[in-house]
């Protein structure tokens, strides 16, 4: 049976007889005087303290090397700075994981460093996975994990990791896309999380039908696609399942829906909402048929709609051209961005101990006003 190498001896040893022995922010001797103490060789030493280093036992400096708080990984006379870190699938993320799941992680990191800048912090991302793969993880990548840590992620691609970040007692800000019967029994196990739920409908309707309520517009029309975002088969997020209850609490009167076959083009679209307008007027459009035609047009004159139509639509693209009227035209965006920015302020701020479920936001921006919008 072979021996253990020397690091591991030296590792096991520096352990037992100097760090549980000394206290947190206690200057250990120098390299050459440890090295002699454990008859090893300085290079076999320094790789071990680099070890240590890793793990948050240690931190080594200029002034020299000193003991950490075990629990918080923090050197004591240091004036604590706070760390945001950011879960990400693998480090290649931009290229491997799709155009809006790059989109989507892009702008929650731009809202955790604009809360992160105001406060004194620093956004650091982790890559857990060479792979991007959900049951590849590696837990070596989120060892440097301690109590009170504040750890962000978006989408449901780190659930396996809560029971790990809910052992270290990490404070865990989170993007959920649901709230499935386990995650919510693993969060029972902490009081310290703070969670954005996107909720039935993940996309802009509820706001939508709001904000058109007070706008006084009492006969509006949705126009979609199947299999498209509205439409998609989720059980949450189909509006199929829905419609009694979105009828009785959201809509002003009564909504009007129109589905077209998912393979329907953007002409024959615009077409069919047309000649749907000519039988039957309305004074609302929801357009969520077809969000990216692949350069600006003006979905008003497509369809051949008037101005008092007010119409809602999601991305830029369907506002029209510069020379093209953006009156009572309306476009939605995912609120990602304000989201991740609220939850990392709230960690960064609230030192109560205090679970929250919070409703995703999404946001509407005036056609006019769409020049002022810096986001995707």
């Amino acid at each position: 049976m072979p021996f253990p190498s020397k690091q591991k001896i030296l590792y096991d040893r520096l352990l037992k007889e100097v760090l549980q022995n000394s206290p947190a922010g206690t200057r250990l001797p120098s390299e050459r005087t440890l090295a002699a103490n454990f008859r090893v060789a300085r290079m076999t030493l320094r790789e071990t303290l680099n070890r240590l280093a890793q793990e948050k036992r240690i931190i080594r400096r200029r002034t020299g090397t000193f003991v950490l708080d075990q629990e918080t990984g923090t050197l004591p006379s240091d004036k604590k700075k706070s760390n945001v870190y950011i879960l990400l699938p693998c480090p290649d993320f931009s290229v491997s994981a799709g155009d809006f799941s790059y989109k989507v992680t892009k702008e929650c990191i731009r809202g955790a460093m604009n809360s992160a800048v105001r406060y004194g912090a620093q956004v650091i991302t982790i890559p857990v996975s060479l792979t991007n793969n959900p049951e590849q993880i590696d837990l070596e990548q989120i060892s440097m994990l301690r109590k009170s840590d504040i750890v962000f992620f978006v989408g449901d691609w780190y659930k396996m990791l809560l029971p790990v970040l809910v052992e270290r007692g990490c404070r865990i800000g989170a993007i959920l896309p649901n709230m499935d019967p386990e995650s919510e029994y693993i969060l029972t196990q902490t009081d310290n999380f703070r969670i954005f739920k996107r909720p039935m409908l993940a996309n802009y309707l509820p706001e939508v039908l709001n904000d058109l309520k007070e706008k006084g517009k009492h006969s509006p029309f949705l126009f979609g696609r199947e299999g498209f975002s509205m439409f998609y088969e989720h059980p949450e997020w189909n509006i199929r399942d829905h419609i009694e209850e979105i009828q009785r609490d959201i809509t002003p009167d009564k909504l009007r829906i129109e589905v077209c076959p998912g393979e329907t083009r953007f002409v024959e679209q615009c077409a069919m909402i047309q000649e749907i307008y000519e039988k039957q007027p309305f004074d609302v459009l929801i357009f969520d048929a077809e969000t990216d035609p692949g350069q600006p047009v003006s979905l008003r004159k497509l369809c051949n709609l008037p101005e008092d139509v007010l119409i809602y639509v999601r991305g830029k693209n369907l506002l029209g051209s510069g020379n093209d009227s953006r009156k009572n035209i309306c476009y939605s965006r995912s609120g990602f961005l304000e989201c991740s920015q609220e939850l990392t302020e709230q960690l960064l701020t609230c030192s109560d101990r205090k679970n929250i479920v919070m409703d995703f936001k999404h946001i509407i921006i005036k056609g006019e006003n769409s020049w002022k919008e810096n986001s995707f």
